[in-house]
This record gives C-alpha cells, sequence and structure tokens, in this order.
C-alpha cells in the first residue's frame, strides 16, 4: 500500500463492529434518493413503479455481490493481502483476465474512479441542496423569506467542518445519531401518509407516459448507489466475513432499504399524485409544527450522510493529489485538509448554480451512479471468468441483460434529464 493512500487508510483500518458496519451501510444507501421515490414513482406509474424499485433494488445487490465476490477471488487467487478499493478491483482483474483485456486495466480504473468521484460528489451537491430547501420552506411559512443561495451558504459551514474529520470511525457515532433521527423522521413521513384515508388508484397514472421513464430509472438507480462503500466498509470490520454472507451486514441493511423504498415511493405518489415533490418531505404540512420540525429533523440528519460519501471520493483524489504535489509529501495531513476544504466548496458551488433537486438527482444517478452500480460489476464477473466452463450460458445471458438495462437507462435517463434541466435553467435565470 502506498504512503499516499496510507495515510487516509487509517480510518478504514480502526475495527467497526457488525452494529455500527450496519448503520454505516444503511446511512450510506438510505438517502435523498429514497424521500424522491414518491416523485420517481409519478413518473412510471404506480404499480410499474413499485414493482420495478424492487426490481432494481435485487439487481443492485446482486452487482454489490460480484464485485465482493471478485474482490475476494483475486485477493486469494493472487495472495494479495491489502486490495483496496472498487477500482483497485477492476484494474486487477483487467491486468490478470485475458490477454485481450490487459491494455485496458489503467483506463478501465480511470473511467471507474472518475464515475465515483463524480456519483460522490454529486451526492454531496444533491444533500447541500435537499437540506437548503427544506430548510427555506420551513422559514418561508413562518414569514421569513430567506434566499435559497444564502441557506445553501449556511448548510455548507458545518458540513465543512465535519469533512475536515479524517477517521471514518470518528463518524460512526454520528451517523447512528443521525439515522436514529432520520428514522423518526420517516416513521412521522409514515403516520402522515397513512393517518387519513388514501385515494382510490383510479385517481392515480397506473401507467405514466414513456417520456418520464428514464426520469424514473435515473432517481431509482441513484437510491441504491452504495456500491462505492462496500469494500472500503467491509475492510474496516472487525470480523469482514460477516459483511457479505447470507445474514450479513450487507445482505439485511439492502433487505430493509428495499422495503422502505418500495413502500415509500408507492404511498408517497398514491397520497400525494401529481403534487409530490423532489422530496416528500416539502409536502409535509407546514402549518403544523410537528412536521416542521419531522421536516427540519431529515435535513438535519442528511449533512452526516455528505461527511460519509465525501470521504469515498476523497479516499480517490488525494492519493493522486499526493503523488504530484510535493508541498503535499512534505505537509500531508495539512495537505489533506486543504483539499478536502476545496472539494466542499466545489460541491457548494455547483450546489449554488443548479439548486434543481430532482433534476440533479436523475441526471447524476442515470449517469455515473448506473456504470458504478451495474455495468462495472458485470463487466467485472465476465473479466474475471477465464474459461468457458467458468463462463456459463445463465451467466451470459444474465450479464448482458443486465448490461442491455444499464445502456437504456443511461443514454434515455441522461438526455430527459439535461433536457429539463436546461428547460430549468433558463426559468430559473430568466435566460
Amino acid at each position: 500500500m502506498s504512503e499516499a493512500r496510507s495515510s487516509i487508510a487509517r480510518a478504514p483500518h480502526t475495527s467497526l463492529s457488525y452494529f455500527e458496519t450496519f448503520m454505516h451501510v444503511l446511512k450510506g444507501n438510505v438517502g435523498t434518493g429514497m424521500l424522491a421515490l414518491g416523485d420517481a414513482v409519478k413518473n412510471a406509474g404506480l404499480i410499474p413503479g413499485a414493482l420495478l424499485i424492487v426490481f432494481i433494488g435485487i439487481v443492485a445487490v446482486h452487482c454489490q455481490h460480484l464485485l465482493l465476490n471478485a474482490h475476494r477471488s483475486l485477493k486469494i487467487k493472487y495472495e494479495i493481502e491489502n486490495l483496496e478499493d472498487y477500482a483497485d478491483t477492476v484494474e486487477l482483474c483487467f491486468e490478470r483476465g485475458t490477454n485481450r483485456m490487459n491494455h485496458m486495466a489503467k483506463t478501465m480504473k480511470i473511467i471507474l474512479n472518475t464515475c465515483i468521484c463524480f456519483s460522490q460528489l454529486g451526492f454531496c451537491c444533491i444533500y447541500i441542496v435537499f437540506v437548503a430547501e427544506n430548510i427555506k420552506v420551513v422559514a418561508d411559512f413562518n414569514g421569513y423569506t430567506w434566499n435559497i443561495h444564502l441557506i445553501v451558504f449556511i448548510v455548507t459551514l458545518p458540513i465543512w467542518l465535519l469533512c475536515l474529520i479524517r477517521n471514518l470511525k470518528t463518524l460512526a457515532p454520528v451517523s447512528m445519531v443521525a439515522n436514529i433521527i432520520l428514522i423518526l423522521g420517516i416513521l412521522a413521513v409514515y403516520y402522515n401518509m397513512l393517518s387519513e384515508r388514501l385515494p382510490p388508484f383510479s385517481e392515480r397514472k397506473l401507467v405514466a407516459v414513456p417520456r418520464k421513464w428514464p426520469l424514473f430509472f435515473g432517481t431509482v438507480v441513484l437510491a441504491y448507489v452504495g456500491i462505492g462503500l462496500v469494500i472500503p466498509v467491509q475492510r474496516s470490520m472487525r470480523v469482514p466475513d460477516d459483511f457479505d454472507k447470507t445474514f450479513g451486514v450487507l445482505n439485511l441493511a439492502m433487505a430493509i432499504c428495499i422495503c422502505w423504498y418500495a413502500s415509500i415511493g408507492f404511498l408517497g405518489y398514491l397520497k400525494f399524485g401529481e403534487d409530490i415533490k423532489g422530496s416528500i418531505t416539502l409536502n409535509m404540512p407546514q402549518d403544523q409544527v410537528l412536521y416542521q420540525v419531522v421536516t427540519l429533523m431529515i435535513a438535519v440528519s442528511f449533512i452526516p450522510m455528505y461527511a460519509l460519501q465525501f470521504y469515498v471520493a476523497n479516499d480517490i483524489i488525494w492519493p493522486a493529489a499526493y503523488k504530484k504535489s510535493a508541498f503535499l509529501r512534505h505537509n500531508p495531513v495539512r495537505g489533506e485538509l486543504i483539499l478536502r476544504s476545496i472539494l466542499v466548496l466545489i460541491t457548494f458551488a455547483f450546489a449554488e448554480i443548479i439548486p434543481f433537486l430532482s433534476l440533479f438527482i436523475s441526471i447524476v444517478g442515470s449517469v455515473s451512479c448506473t456504470a458504478m452500480s451495474m455495468v462495472f460489476p458485470v463487466i467485472l464477473e465476465i473479466a474475471s471468468k477465464k474459461t468457458s466452463e467458468e463462463l456459463t450460458t445463465f451467466i451470459i445471458v444474465k450479464d448482458v441483460f443486465i448490461i442491455i438495462l444499464s445502456i437504456i437507462g443511461m443514454t434515455t435517463g441522461a438526455f430527459v434529464s439535461l433536457w429539463d434541466l436546461t428547460y430549468a435553467f433558463r426559468e430559473h435565470y430568466g435566460l
């Protein structure tokens, strides 16, 4: 392991318990994507929306297992003790795979790292906008007409301080408290949806117009994009084998996520219909103090989420910067803190420029999240099979299906999201 990576790998190698790891995985997956699933179901229709949330979730968990299986088999096969992350796994797989793929190893690693950084920092932008929008809703109702851009700036300050924490284990208690706050907030959201009689199915679109389906795909894939965390979090466990066994951390956390996602998407659209917002918290009745508190609770719980997703991007960018800068090599601690501050500033700038939550979610999910969550794990499985006996017909059919699904989702989702984002941008800025 390089000196650069070791300076930030201290955190992953500290031992996390089963429960601490579970909380990290849960927090890393239960994000703003979940709260946007009512809006996603609106774009697909009530019935196919709920069913496809479950289906895409199963595919996403399967792809996470493909990554972990490849990571484990490569470590055993080539007797490598420290195969640090997703990108290193992809690079080694192509290096040691079939001869026709050897030359692609470095390129594939660069592409994957770019996708990971784009998606993780994209999440960070989304979290800033999400927190700011929810604070603004409560402030507006109470007569405080704060500018959204001012709120974005204020929200970024505590986020910046939290991102200066370099040890992942230090974030565990904060993550646990944030999870508790988020769970209480989500329970209140469910109570709001179920406390009164729900509208009949006939008042909702059972199947939406096809033009909106790509927006559904992008939002749902973003909700399931915890794959960037699985290797760093697994290697931080006290007992790593507990992570991906049948009743391990990954399956338990993701089973909970899938149930939450399907129910909140289905009930959210059924309850609010075409009025559903990019985050269901924005539909809470702000004339009641309880739901004002709930809105703020959920918003605040996403601040630690920023730090956890930010950690993954920093874990990729810092070693590359360290190698190229003499200043960073001579001042590693100060240098990393400066880099972290710059990255936070970049996400702040994008959040200020593009304050459109639902479209931001869809475009990040459609492009980088789909590649990271589905395409690369499948390519990894194919590349790791050297013989026709290993690459069975079932594996080929399954993997081709996932790749086709991903490509369709990426291309259509990116096009529709960019089209709608351009229109929203012109309206917002009067262009």
